[in-house]
């Protein structure tokens, strides 16, 4: 029945469609019953939200991928005979990481008789925070998220007792541990 009203509109002479001549009636006619109309303008709205959507998917890729092991944050002496936990994830701007290694023989022992982790900002344990400082990097090392799934060693314990290194980066949101004597060493990042 709506079809047959379109044909018979459609048959009218200009004059007698609306009380509009010439090719403005015609346009607005044709708008007015143009059937692709909601697809076309939720083409455009598609268009409008997937670039951003894309950009933040990108974002989350490069921040939830598996951290790796910041080379950069330890002495050189600090070498690495295996990764035994690697933990990530976070969002635009909000990221943790947990990374735990066992450290090669030889690296635990220079540790031990060097001066090398008593230097450049690192501090023996047991850890002690200055006025105003902050450490937001313990609560990654749980793991970073809440499936029971923790880290190896005992990284909050070392912190409370001597024998560990500790260094703190980007106000308290970064936090290097390394402990000779257990072959351990560790990086936890939560901001």
């Amino acid at each position: 029945m709506l079809k047959q009203g379109l044909d018979a509109i459609a048959a009218a002479e200009p004059n007698q469609r609306s009380g509009l001549n010439g090719p403005i009636a015609d346009r607005l006619l044709m708008a007015s019953f143009d059937p692709l109309r909601s697809l076309r303008v939720a083409r455009i709205h598609h268009r409008m939200l997937a670039r951003p959507f894309l950009f933040s998917a990108f974002i989350c890729l490069a921040a939830c991928d598996t951290p790796s092991w910041p080379d950069e944050r330890f002495p050189p002496e600090v070498e690495i005979e295996r990764t035994l936990f690697s933990k990530g994830g976070g969002a635009i701007r909000e990221v943790c990481e947990a990374v735990v290694v066992e450290l090669t023989d030889a690296s635990a022992m220079r540790l031990i008789a060097s001066t090398a982790l008593r230097r450049d900002g690192w501090h023996p344990t047991p850890i002690v925070l200055g006025a105003g400082e902050q450490l937001y990097a313990d609560a990654a090392t749980g793991g970073c998220d809440n499936n029971g799934r923790r880290p190896l060693g005992d990284f909050e314990g070392a912190l409370k007792r001597p024998g560990a290194y500790y260094r703190l980066v980007n106000g308290g949101e970064g936090l290097a541990v390394v402990v000779p004597r257990a072959k351990l060493a560790a990086w936890f990042y939560f901001g």
